[in-house]
């Protein structure tokens, strides 16, 4: 089920993501996991790890998996999921990542309840993660051509990580 679908720019993007994560968090005791999914290696897949990286640098203390520097990409999704689960059981997990859209619905960011599938968009077979997942469209759909998700401008994707990572960490630090 998906709570919001805000595009970065909007001026109460920051403020409605917070209000969200309030409300999903508001009866667990403790913090959850940030798992952030994608690659280093790819413009448009680097959502999960840029975000990572900033929630790292904005709120030290969150358990953060996925950052640019030790990604959570398809080769090792699998393990970093058993680490996350055995290290912090019991915990709510957050998934966050990069999707395909519409054109028109480049920047947008949607949270919903539920796990995200990653890799979907390139028809790769890997396990569902988080039981709330957040993702921002980096790239239009491509039927053909999935090399075409990899090239694109770090725009956008630079702008949702940044108010992703903002609203999380506010959040996180205050709760």
């Amino acid at each position: 089920m998906i709570l919001i679908r805000k595009h970065y720019q909007e001026s109460d993007t920051k403020r409605i993501l917070i209000e969200i994560f309030n409300s999903l968090m508001s009866s667990c005791s403790q913090k959850p996991v940030f798992i952030c999914i994608g690659s280093d290696r790819h413009i448009l897949d680097c959502l999960g790890p840029l975000t990572g990286s900033m929630i790292k640098e904005k709120a030290p203390q969150a358990i953060v998996f996925g950052t640019l520097d030790n990604p959570v990409h398809a080769k090792n999704i699998g393990q970093a999921i058993i680490n996350v689960k055995s290290t912090y059981p019991g915990r709510i997990h957050i998934a966050i990542d990069a999707s395909v859209g519409n054109e028109v619905d480049l920047g947008t960011i949607t949270v919903q309840k539920g796990a995200i599938i990653p890799g979907r968009a390139l028809a790769k077979s890997l396990p569902p993660v988080g039981d709330i997942a957040i993702t921002g469209i980096v790239g239009p759909k491509f039927s053909r051509r999935s090399s075409q998700l990899f090239h694109g401008s770090l725009n956008h994707v630079y702008h949702m990580a940044v108010v992703i990572s903002d609203s999380l960490s506010q959040w996180h630090n205050k709760a």
